[in-house]
């Protein structure tokens, strides 16, 4: 039972992919630790505006300008295009899909939502 993806006797196992959780899209949020954000902040805010449980909003990622989060491929446009408007902290969280997380130091390609 080494590997990531394989059912316990008791369950399936949690992986980082999301597996669990069925497809899932990485977003960059403009929204950090500057403006005080915290993983509970973005969490309620996304779920709350996008109808999701918060059990399918995973991987937050807090750094100091901005934060990643990856959210249910499935997530409707209308619902992408209100969370890229909402604020957390003050601040709006420009939502963007990313491909995947860049390594730091290195800049993201991603598409923006209105």
């Amino acid at each position: 039972m080494g590997s990531r993806g394989e059912t316990a006797p008791d369950g399936p196992r949690h992986t980082r992919k999301g597996r669990r959780f069925g497809p899932q899209e990485t977003y960059r949020l403009a929204v950090g630790r500057a403006h005080g954000a915290q993983p509970g902040n973005i969490v309620g805010a996304i779920a709350n505006e996008a109808d999701l449980d918060g059990s399918q909003i995973n991987g937050v990622e807090i750094c100091e300008d901005h934060s990643f989060v990856r959210l249910p491929a499935d997530v409707p446009q209308e619902a992408l295009d209100r969370l890229a408007r909402v604020r957390v902290r003050g601040q709006e969280l420009a939502l963007m899909r990313v491909e995947r997380r860049p390594r730091r130091g290195k800049p993201h390609r991603g598409r923006q939502f209105k």
